[in-house]
Parts: structure tokens; sequence; C-alpha cells
């Protein structure tokens, strides 16, 4: 099968299915997988949200329920969809192939591929989360713009690089994002669920299980003992990869304890 590393827009509408079954990410050809891309979007969002801060300063918050209601759930939907078009073809293609393939030699076209690249052009789009943000004048956590800031990256480095495993972080992040936006959504129309406190602990667990792919990574990358003596990807890219990983996974625990352990422990003292 001849493979395509474009999206054209007018072939698209002629046979998605077919554009999407060939369609594989290439470096420099693929539209916005040149590293331009990650530098202008990354840090013109940082100019973006500092620079509406200051805007903000002495104006009013700016409700957007509407638009805030549409966002989260289109974002849900979309989670929903990557979700599908990875874990699905993976789960297929695990039971021939095996641990070591699913981990070093996973499928490298088609829709899961496909649905990594919609992944990384998504992670743009969330900065709209930061923006909502500040134009209703709420305080940014280091957690959240540096979460923002540095996914973009990390996604461009494992699609540049071919990580064997980034099906397993990516497919993590759009199960959670199922969950966390469809709260959100929830909250926009009124409704308040009960399960905030364990959207957190997804997100640990999430991270957690991203090591976890990771250092099977590393170990089968170290054995050399199967069909090829390498991995998909890089140590570079993966190292890279577990240093984010690692950051998120402290951010996160540190916000849980203060978040919700305080929260706990002045109930006590009020009963």
């Amino acid at each position: 099968m001849e493979h395509i590393h474009d999206i054209n827009f007018q072939e698209f509408s002629k046979d998605p299915i077919g554009t999407i079954d060939r369609f594989r990410w290439k470096n420099e050809v693929t539209p916005f997988s040149n590293i331009l891309f990650p530098i202008v979007c990354s840090f013109g969002y940082l100019a973006l949200i500092y620079g509406l801060q200051i805007f903000m300063k002495n104006k009013k918050e700016i409700k957007l329920h509407g638009f805030a209601m549409f966002h989260n759930l289109f974002l849900c939907l979309l989670s929903l969809l990557m979700f599908l078009g990875i874990v699905i073809p993976m789960a297929k293609y695990s039971f021939p192939h095996g641990l070591y393939n699913i981990i070093c030699k996973p499928i490298d076209s088609g829709l899961v591929q496909f649905s990594y690249y919609i992944f990384y052009l998504s992670k743009v789009y969330e900065f709209i989360d930061t923006i909502i943000q500040v134009l209703r004048k709420k305080s940014l956590l280091f957690l959240h713009v540096w979460h923002h800031f540095i996914t973009l990256w990390l996604v461009w480095a494992n699609l540049k690089y071919d990580t064997g495993c980034q099906w397993v972080d990516i497919s993590a992040n759009c199960f959670v994002h199922i969950v966390m936006y469809f709260y959100y959504f929830q909250t926009e129309r009124g409704i308040n669920p009960w399960w905030k406190k364990h959207i957190t602990t997804c997100q640990i667990i999430q991270f957690i299980v991203d090591m976890s792919s990771h250092l099977a990574w590393h170990f089968y990358d170290t054995q050399g003992n199967h069909n090829s003596n390498y991995c998909s990807g890089t140590w570079a890219t993966s190292a890279f990869s577990d240093f984010v990983i690692l950051s998120f996974l402290g951010l996160f625990i540190q916000f849980f304890v203060k978040a919700y352990k305080k929260k706990s422990s002045i109930k006590k003292k009020t009963n």
C-alpha cells in the first residue's frame, strides 16, 4: 500500500476512510511536522496568556458559559474518537504479535497514526483551556501552564522519532480527557458531579501507566534478542518523555495532597 503523508482535503472529502488507512506521519512533509510549529505555538501560548492576564487586570471577568460548554463537549467527544482509533486496532494487533511488538514495533500507519496526528494538533486547540481561565480571571497554576506548554513538545518528539510505546501515553491521556472534559461540560451546565477528586486520581494512574510502558520500552531495547536489536524510537526521546511524565506525576501528586488532603483535615476539625 502506498502511504500518504499529507492531508489533501479534497481527496479526504471524497474518500475519508481510504485517506486515513493510508496515512503515515513523515517528518518535514506532514503539515505542522516541522519544529517551527511547536516553537511558535508553545512560546506564542506563553506570550498570549501572560499578555491576556495583563490586559484583563482591570477588567471584569468574561463568563463564556456557552462557548465553554461547546469546547468541553467537543474535546470529550474528540478524545473518545481518538481513544477508540488507537485502542481497537492495537487490541487486534496485540493478539498475534505479543507484548514486545506492541511496545517496540506497534502499528505505524493508518487509523492509529492518524489518531496520533489529530491528538498532536488537539494539543494546540487545548490552549483554549487556559484562555478561558484567564478571561474568567481565575489564577493559573504552574502545573496547568507547564502541562499545556510541554505536552505539545512531548507529542511532537515522539511522533518525529516514532517512539514505539507512545500509543500507551496517548490512549491513556485520551481516556482521562474523556472523563475530565465530560466533568467540565457538566459543571458548565450547572451540575457538579461528586467524582471530581477521582479525575486527579485517574491522572496520577495515567502517569504511572505511562512510566511503566517506557520502562518496558527501555527493557526490550536493552535486550536486543528479538527479531531486531532495537525498539522503534530513540533513547534521547524516551528519556525526555520520562522526565516530562515524572514531572507531571510529581506535580499532580502535590496538587492532590494540597487540594484534597487539606479539605479532609478541615472537615475533621469542624466535626
